[in-house]
């Protein structure tokens, strides 16, 4: 499988990719951006917060509707 660069990561776009928000640095071992805040994970939002010592608000009451849920976006 082919590993892009972080170049390459910086001009996908498409709504249910995260978006860059700050350029990305490369080097051999490491690759680091900013992207924009992360609510949570898909897992979180469809109730599997076992992972989670304290489940947040934001997750207990976030609804998804079925096209996210069935698209999972």
């Amino acid at each position: 499988m082919e590993i892009y660069q972080a170049s390459q990561l910086a001009r996908l776009r498409h709504p249910s990719l995260l978006d860059i928000v700050e350029a990305m640095e490369e080097s051999r071992t490491v690759i680091t951006f900013v992207t924009e805040p992360i609510l949570a994970s898909l897992a979180n939002l469809l109730e599997n917060t076992k992972n989670l010592s304290t489940v947040p608000n934001d997750i207990k009451n976030f609804d998804l509707d079925k096209l996210e849920i069935q698209k999972a976006c």
